[in-house]
């Protein structure tokens, strides 16, 4: 079995969100890359914005009841859980989770559930996998996070379910092949070749289940809290780690070189009879018994290490989602600062090289609403020299300030290294600078949402990556302006380098919406990457409901209440 064959990863399709701010009963809300929330004033649109606020901020610190949610100088949420919880009782306990799906795994991963309940004293945690539980944990609030290896909390690896039964089998089944290609070897004894040949029928039909389980079992300490995090809560901790990943098949069972079998060049590699650590002169007792011994334990190893790496894969198919949705997360939010003169920091420029896991901890944090990238400023300016009539001709000028070292030599109090910018406008027609707080209210309101659609969230990653939630784009602007950051959306989730994976809106503008539907009617966007939601308030509570479209562009229902119907009165009335 090759060991570099992954799981793909499915993509996120819902949030579940229950007894979190204005939501009592929970509520599946779909999430797709375009994602829009309507409804009126005070229904609870926000509720969903602060919900992926707080699981980017539980992601990032670990902090499951904070006094205050602060990014990029936002004060989001105060009050911790009190305020969270739906009515703010402290009996009610506050739900989050996620649905995703993958119709093309071929491991039969195709759809799964995540749900965590909190209060104060206790988290509930709650895995549903093609429908049927895989994990469920209730741990007191204080003690579930013991990093000790020796901990074990009150859960085991679901024995029971389809899709672990599954990969047992299939474990069983690669070690039958390994096993007999290894006797295809010339060198091989028939006396060995016969031993072997009764290992791969027993292991065909699935004989060695208990023995895989065993060592697994022996050698798991539990499945442990590894953080706080909302996604990739567990993971699995092993006394034997530097045991399993260890090749046994080089050189434990008889093959010296490297096992071809997964990537099908079997004539590449060399095989002999040899056990690890001794001698040729060790075989020559009885070579039949040491065999048949050796080969059990082997397949408990090798098979419990296999079923311990299918489960790693299985909780990052789970976490690999959420963290795509709010790993990375741009927040605009509905009053955008309006400063004199900015200053930016672009953080490709600070961007280390090399890999991934190698990288520092991101610089240090932008202006809140800004972002600054030289491709997405030149892209940003040549849709502003297209759209001058909207925009009134202006530029994006900046300034480059090169850091002035400090002359204390401490590296730990020295400037910043890349390059510092002053930011302003300019107007092309009367040629004079103009600062922000010197235009019209609506323009510098809209500039940051053109930066943040054109720019790369996460320039690490070539695919889709980073969310942008934004309340209000549409304030203070022309209805025709209103209309073109519909563009904006579909070319920041469409564009063929650094898409976004989402874009998530709180808006009131129909022209907006308005634009997107015609893109699906021209046939330049699917209505399946986008999610227009109304939030309906009830009194004492709020629901979602989903306002699908279909590839006409149209609502498939109308909206509840005759929202977006107050022109018709107008002029029927």
């Amino acid at each position: 079995m090759s060991e570099e064959i992954r799981i793909p990863f499915g993509k996120l399709t819902h949030l579940l969100l229950g007894n979190f701010k204005a939501f009592k009963r929970t509520q599946r809300i779909p999430i797709r890359p375009i994602t829009l929330i309507y409804g009126k004033n005070n229904s609870g649109k926000s509720s969903i914005i602060q919900a992926l606020l707080y699981a980017e901020h539980v992601r990032r610190t670990g902090q499951l009841d904070p006094s205050v949610i602060v990014k990029d100088n936002h004060r989001l949420l105060e009050g911790g859980l009190a305020r969270l919880a739906h009515g703010r009782n402290s009996k009610h306990r506050p739900r989050f989770g996620w649905e995703w799906v993958n119709p093309g795994s071929p491991t039969g991963l195709i759809s799964g559930r995540y749900e965590q309940e909190l209060d104060a004293w206790e988290l509930v945690l709650k895995a549903v996998l093609n429908g049927q539980d895989l994990i469920k944990l209730t741990d007191p609030y204080e003690s579930c996070f013991d990093p000790s290896p020796r901990k074990k909390n009150p859960i085991s690896p679901p024995r029971k379910h389809p899709s672990y039964l599954a990969a047992i089998a299939n474990v069983q089944r690669w070690l039958a092949n390994d096993l007999r290609l290894w006797t295809t070897s010339p060198e091989t004894s028939a006396e060995l070749r016969e031993v072997a040949a009764s290992f791969c029928e027993d292991l065909e039909h699935g004989r060695f289940k208990a023995d895989i389980e065993n060592v697994l079992f022996a050698y798991m300490t539990g499945l442990q809290f590894r953080d706080r995090s909302l996604p990739s809560p567990l993971t699995f901790r092993s006394e034997q780690q530097e045991v399993w990943d260890r090749p046994m098949l080089n050189t434990r069972v008889g093959v010296r070189g490297t096992s071809r079998l997964a990537r099908g060049n079997e004539k590449d590699a060399m095989y002999v009879c040899e056990l690890e650590g001794q001698s040729d002169d060790a075989l020559t007792g009885d070579i039949k018994g040491g065999f048949e011994k050796y080969v059990e334990g082997f397949i408990g190893e090798r098979g419990a290490h296999l079923i311990y790496k299918w489960l790693e894969d299985v909780w990052e198919h789970f976490s690999a989602p959420l963290k795509k949705l709010v790993g990375t997360i741009h927040y605009l939010g509905a009053a955008r600062s309006r400063p004199g003169t900015l200053f930016l920091r672009d953080p490709s420029d600070l961007a280390p090289k090399g890999k991934e896991s190698d990288r520092p901890a991101p610089p240090v944090p932008q202006h809140r609403d800004w972002i600054f990238q030289q491709s997405a400023f030149d892209q940003a300016n040549r849709w502003l020299r297209t759209n001058k009539l909207l925009t009134g001709n202006v530029k994006l000028r900046y300034e480059e300030l090169h850091p002035v070292e400090t002359r204390n030599k401490d590296p730990h109090r020295a400037s910043p290294a890349g390059v510092a910018t002053t930011f302003s406008l300019y107007d092309r027609e009367r040629k004079i600078s103009l600062g922000l707080d010197e235009v019209g209210y609506g323009l510098s309101q809209f500039i940051p949402v053109l930066l943040a659609c054109f720019a790369r969230q996460d320039h690490y990653a070539h695919e889709s990556a980073g969310t942008l939630l934004v309340e209000e784009p549409e304030a203070h602007i022309h209805p025709a302006l209103q209309s073109e950051i519909g563009d904006l959306f579909i070319e920041a989730v469409t564009r063929a380098e650094y898409p976004l994976a989402h874009v998530i809106c709180e808006t009131h503008s129909e022209h907006l919406l308005l634009r997107i539907m015609r893109r699906i009617r021209e046939g330049t966007l699917s209505p399946a990457k986008v999610a227009v939601l109304y939030v309906e308030n009830l009194g004492k509570e709020s629901i979602v409901r989903e306002m699908p479209l279909n590839e006409k562009g149209e609502l498939i229902r109308d909206w509840p209440g005759g929202f977006f119907e107050e022109g018709l009165r107008e002029v029927l009335q």
